[in-house]
């Protein structure tokens, strides 16, 4: 399995480096550092499968005697470990930006910040790793990726920006109390909670479908 997931890093090094690269780019020019985060991890899940299947190394993989078990954990512990580089480097990144431009008018990202965006991460993760196990076709997958993410994004506008639109509410508000009751624990309880489960739901997701 750590073969895999050593794999993984030496593949994708290049893109790790221009995303990581990105990160201090956007105080730069002033585009909000936390948008950033998420599209540059979600842009590598679309990335690591997509290099995966270029190079036809799913049907190379599952030729060997692995494990798809196996296989579906090291790509998991690679994107889980890739979120908290980013985290790392998020945090880095913010805290050189205000020591060098201390009247900047980004607002500090403090430690309950990065835990909710790792949270968000996480979410997005368990989502979208077991619609790409599912697909055969990557085009298949990666459509549904932009289209669903993009509805995603669109509805949260709607339900946030309009005040007549109250479905929602009692979702934030249940969530709002629970990292009220722990701001650090909680979200890395649901992340793990979350992750967890589509873990499960892509191995199963692997071993039915039919590669070859």
């Amino acid at each position: 399995m750590w073969q895999l997931f050593i794999r993984d890093w030496k593949s994708t090094k290049l893109y790790i480096l221009i995303l990581l690269a990105i990160i201090p780019i956007s105080y730069v020019i002033h585009f909000p550092s936390s948008s950033v985060f998420i599209w540059a991890l979600l842009s590598f899940l679309f990335i690591v499968f997509l290099i995966e299947k270029q190079n036809n190394v799913e049907q190379f993989l599952v030729s060997l005697p692995l494990r798809r078990k196996d296989m579906v954990r090291a790509r998991y512990i690679f994107l889980v470990s890739l979120s908290v580089l980013f985290i790392g480097s998020l945090w880095i990144a913010d805290l050189a930006w205000h020591i060098v431009v201390p009247s900047s008018v980004f607002s500090r990202v403090d430690f309950v910040n990065l835990i909710q965006q790792y949270w968000i991460t996480a979410l997005l993760f368990s989502i979208y790793i077991p619609v790409f196990y599912f697909y055969k076709q990557f085009i298949h997958a990666a459509t549904f990726f932009m289209i669903s993410f993009t509805c995603l994004i669109y509805l949260n506008v709607l339900t946030v920006g309009n005040t007549l639109i109250t479905f929602d509410d009692l979702i934030r508000t249940f969530i709002a109390e629970l990292f009220t009751i722990q701001p650090y624990l909680m979200p890395i309880i649901l992340s793990i909670i979350c992750l967890f489960v589509s873990y499960q739901l892509s191995i199963q997701i692997f071993k039915r479908r039919d590669i070859i």
